[in-house]
C-alpha cells in the first residue's frame, strides 16, 4: 500500500474535490447535472458511477 506522501499535492486535492462534490449530489444539496459540471464530467460519466450495475 502506497503512502498518503507518495502522491503529488494536486493529485489529493484533485481527489479531495471530487468526493466533496460526489458527497453534496448524494446528499442532494446539488444536482448531479451540476456535480458533473464542477468536475468537468459529462452527465453520463457519473450516471455511470452512482447507477449499481
Amino acid at each position: 500500500m502506497r503512502s498518503m506522501d507518495a502522491y503529488p499535492k494536486a493529485a489529493m486535492e484533485r481527489a479531495m474535490k471530487v468526493q466533496d462534490v460526489m458527497l453534496q449530489a448524494m446528499a442532494k444539496k446539488i444536482t448531479w447535472w451540476q456535480a458533473a459540471e464542477i468536475l468537468g464530467f459529462s452527465d453520463r460519466h457519473l450516471r455511470r458511477w452512482r447507477e449499481p450495475r
